[in-house]
C-alpha cells in the first residue's frame, strides 16, 4: 500500500512506510471539482448530495469492494490538499530533472 494507512478492506497488507521506507506516501484520490466561481452555495449543495449517495449502503458496499476508502472531506479541505499535492509533486518533479518534450 503506497497510501499512508492500511486500507481498510485489506487490513493485513503493510504499508510502504511500515515495510521499511517511511515518509514514502502516494494516495490515490477521487473527487468532484467546480469551476472557479461557482457560487458557494451550489458548491454546498452538491457536497451534501454526493456525501448523501457515498453514504447509501449499496453505493458504500461498492466502493468497499473496490477497495475505496472514502473521506468525505469538506470542500475548503479538499482544496488544501490538492494544493499540497500540486506543492508535493512539484518538487518531485523538479528534482527529478524531468523536462516537457
Amino acid at each position: 500500500m503506497t497510501s499512508g494507512k492500511r486500507l481498510a478492506a485489506l487490513p493485513e497488507v503493510p504499508t510502504v512506510a511500515e515495510s521499511g521506507y517511511p515518509g514514502f506516501q502516494v494516495d490515490n484520490m477521487y473527487g468532484v471539482l467546480a469551476p472557479r466561481g461557482t457560487p458557494p452555495e451550489v458548491v454546498k449543495k452538491l457536497h451534501g448530495d454526493i456525501a448523501r449517495v457515498v453514504r447509501l449502503p449499496e453505493v458504500r458496499k461498492s466502493l468497499e469492494a473496490a477497495t475505496i476508502d472514502v473521506v468525505l472531506n469538506a470542500p475548503e479541505e479538499f482544496a488544501g490538499y490538492i494544493a499540497s499535492e500540486v506543492a508535493k509533486w512539484a518538487r518531485v518533479v523538479k528534482a527529478s530533472g524531468a523536462k516537457v518534450e
